[in-house]
């Protein structure tokens, strides 16, 4: 029974997003499976910079065409894939500060650039409670996703609670008692607002 209700307190939501430099989808997961989606989604052509060459470099002009003035528009070309990127940033960071909740573990999955581009857009809070993965495998199947956030979920929490122990022990909170007979004498007098038990007690 404990067992059973250790799982049930351990199934907080995942906000479990999915980012690169054009798209970000974001899913709220319980219980092993998705609960609620959204996304944000922008034409890939304006955001890369793969494979953009000025006109005269397609007709072959090379340095020459640099000279020319060729150089200048590649500059101007990598310039509005950089505003564009930012906005999209700025669109995807607004968007899933809106969609998260605070009690969501928030899981961002991405390229380095494309996860350092949002974070650094959300509330600091926000961020700094984020846990980061790298790019997903494309092939994983939904049932091994989820069974990996549940995973996540559960190592997060666990951690969540040691520093809430520690923060309580350390004297951070002036009302923390321990002992058998303390707890038992302040719940007696309807004192405890929060138990804290080992979990190999």
């Amino acid at each position: 029974i404990f067992e059973i209700a250790r799982e049930g307190y351990l199934e907080r939501p995942i906000a479990f997003v999915t980012t690169d430099l054009s798209t970000m989808s974001v899913t709220r997961v319980m219980y092993g499976q998705g609960e609620a989606t959204s996304d944000v989604d922008w034409p890939e052509h304006y955001l890369t910079k793969r494979g953009q060459r000025t006109n005269q470099d397609a007709r072959g002009g090379g340095s020459a065409a640099d000279q020319r003035g060729g150089g200048h528009s590649y500059v101007k070309q990598q310039r509005q894939v950089e505003e564009h990127r930012n906005l999209f940033a700025n669109e995807a960071a607004q968007h899933l500060a809106e969609f998260v909740s605070d009690e969501d573990i928030l899981v961002v999955e991405g390229v380095d650039e494309a996860r350092q581009q949002l974070l650094a857009r959300l509330p600091a809070a926000m961020a700094e409670r984020t846990v980061q993965l790298p790019a997903p495998n494309p092939t994983e199947a939904d049932r091994d996703r989820f069974a990996r956030l549940r995973a996540i979920g559960e190592e997060t929490q666990f951690a969540e609670a040691a520093r809430r122990v520690e923060e309580w022990f350390s004297g951070a909170s002036p009302n923390t008692i321990g002992g058998v007979a303390a707890i038992q004498q302040a719940a007696e007098e309807g004192r405890v607002a929060s138990l804290i038990v080992h979990q190999d007690a």
